[in-house]
């Protein structure tokens, strides 16, 4: 048997033992190790007990038959199928509608019972009318099925399920409020540009919008350069304060004195908080816009 160098096949006559060993732990090594065996104990079953695929026939006037090293097929179409039987197959066909695949080698059995079953497949919408080369037969896979359900254990039942789905409803429906609110805010200033934010699991972004003029006029988040190298990680506060202090610099370069804050759905607290204190440069005000602590909103 010819095999990968990265692994090592040994017989034991006496023993009657095939050891199967890999050169180190590499991935490639442990998957080739796995492959190996798994071949190597497909043959010894294949020449014990052999390898044995059964299709059963579903449709009227449906059948099968065999015909020396060739299985003759008639499944509704135009002409009668030939199928040549490929060399270390057994093939019998014991009715009319039940074919017998059998063999020694695993792969060979299975490719060949499913070419067999692909020149018709079964129509799952018009169910035993239909013309199919089915699996096995619906009897052995009820059977299995009913041993499957007597053997499994019983699934526990989470407890308060539906009460969780209508939590996370009700959460999503207060960000949507909470985001109208203070976009319609937001609306009746146009002289100021907007600050608006937005957080992820692992990064958080910044820009300065100008919606009179339609552009941006500064733009900061935790891929950049310079701010990836004093955060490593963009989901913590530390991330978002070096992105506030990147923002505010980047504005007064960019001769913006004052913004509004448009933190969309976002409470203020966290990074969000964190950010904006952050910008807060002793020549540069931020208008918050939504619920702030002071009465006129405006901070410098």
């Amino acid at each position: 048997m010819e095999h990968r160098p990265e692994v090592s096949v040994q017989f034991d006559e006496q023993a009657k033992i095939v050891t199967v060993a890999r050169r180190d732990d590499e991935r490639l090594s442990r998957a080739l190790h796995g492959l190996t065996r798994a071949l190597i104990a497909n043959m010894i079953v294949g020449v014990t007990e052999g390898y044995e695929k059964r299709l059963e026939i579903q449709g009227v006037g449906y059948l099968a038959a065999l015909q020396g090293k060739t299985l003759q097929l008639r499944v509704g179409l135009a002409n009668e199928l030939q199928v040549p039987i490929p060399d270390g197959l057994k093939i019998t066909v014991p009715d009319q509608q039940h074919i017998v695949i059998q063999g020694i080698e695993k792969q060979k059995v299975g490719h060949f019972a499913a070419a067999v079953r692909a020149l018709r497949k079964p129509d799952r919408t018009k169910a035993r009318a239909s013309a199919s080369l089915a699996r096995p037969s619906g009897a052995s896979r009820a059977r299995r099925w009913r041993n499957r359900i007597a053997n499994e254990k019983p699934r526990p039942v989470v407890a308060g399920r539906n009460r969780q789905l209508r939590h996370e409803r009700q959460i999503g429906k207060q960000r949507k409020r909470r985001g109208f609110r203070v976009r319609n805010r937001l609306k009746h200033d146009t002289t100021r540009p907007r600050l608006c934010v937005f957080r992820s699991h692992q990064n958080f972004y910044a820009q300065i919008v100008d919606d009179a003029a339609g552009k941006t006029l500064a733009s900061a988040s935790t891929l950049d350069k310079d701010i990836r190298e004093s955060a490593r990680y963009g989901g913590n506060k530390n991330a978002a304060i070096a992105v506030g202090k990147t923002i505010a610099q980047r504005a007064i370069a960019a001769g913006v004195k004052e913004v509004v804050f448009d933190r969309r759905e976002y409470k203020y607290h966290g990074r969000v908080a964190a950010m904006a204190d952050a910008a807060r440069e002793p020549d540069w005000c931020l208008v918050e816009s939504g619920d702030c602590e002071t009465a006129s909103g405006l901070v410098c």
